[in-house]
């Protein structure tokens, strides 16, 4: 038999066991795009559902869900572990901040009072016990040194940050540094905690006055030089010697904590000031 009669032969065969039908080549079950070979299926999204507790910020890093924990009040890898409440603390001399005020970046309340004795008052002291942001007790004390305590007048920002920011533990070049000691950290803040310093005026001043100042947090150290008022924001320090009001200090553990100011510039007398303290737990 010839090869064509014996092709013609097989057809019914070759058709009753569907080897007429064409290969399905479509890209519906590959993920495959036929024309360039690409992988066209879609990836599944770490952050759906979201893993993140508590008010947390997924993002997605490396493929995998990233949980941001800040200003939750919570820690952990998804949220979901309780912080310690943050312990702050002000040198407001006429006692005008409240303690449901909210001041600060971030924005807090239960403010522990330093003072109270009026200005120029207080320049040294002690406070033991210091109350968390719910009024809670927390074993953490402070003292301070300063060469003195004076009102700067405000206009910017709420009554509460100026209240915060208006009085302050101050600097003079030439006369000495601005210290603050807080005490007893690690039986609240077990597990590492994140210290916010703000700095200012400290009082009045020529007004050509140039102040700059360093500041020490333990052994993390900025320069920068003061904000030539208090508009109501926050600038962060960058370390760059710029102007700014707030410092950023993380990563700490010791259970004793050490804050030193000291004040410099061009004029005569420079001062600067240390006006408030935030202790964050470390998420």
């Amino acid at each position: 038999m010839s090869p064509r009669s014996l092709t013609l032969a097989l057809l019914p065969l070759f058709a009753a066991l569907g080897c007429n039908q064409a290969a399905d080549t479509s890209d519906t079950d590959t993920g495959t795009d036929s024309s360039t070979g690409s992988d066209t299926a879609t990836e599944a999204d770490p952050c759906t559902p979201d893993p993140c507790q508590n008010g947390g910020v997924c993002s997605v890093v490396d493929n995998l869900a990233v949980c941001d924990c800040a200003g939750t009040g919570f820690g952990g890898e998804v949220c979901d572990v309780a912080l310690p409440p943050s312990v702050s603390v002000s040198f407001d001399d006429n006692a005008t901040l409240a303690a449901l005020d909210v001041a600060g970046d971030p924005q807090t309340t239960g403010w522990n009072n330093a003072l109270g004795a009026g200005p120029g008052q207080g320049a040294d002291g002690t406070l033991a016990d210091l109350l968390d942001e719910g009024g809670a007790s927390t074993g953490v004390s402070i003292d301070w040194s300063c060469q003195d305590i004076e009102v700067t007048p405000l206009s910017g920002g709420s009554a509460a940050d100026q209240a915060m920011m208006g009085q302050g533990c101050r600097a003079w070049m030439g006369m000495g540094d601005a210290t603050i000691t807080l005490h007893g950290l690690n039986a609240h803040f077990a597990s590492g905690y994140t210290v916010i310093a703000y700095v200012g005026h400290g009082g009045g001043f020529p007004t050509d006055h140039t102040a700059t100042f360093t500041l020490n947090v333990g052994a993390d150290t900025v320069s920068g030089a003061v904000l030539a008022a208090f508009d109501g924001t926050f600038d962060t320090l960058d370390g760059a010697g710029d102007a700014g009001n707030v410092y950023v200090s993380s990563a700490h553990t010791e259970d004793d904590l050490v804050i030193t100011l000291a004040a410099t510039g061009n004029a005569t007398l420079p001062t600067a000031a240390i006006n408030g303290l935030q202790v964050l737990a470390t998420p």
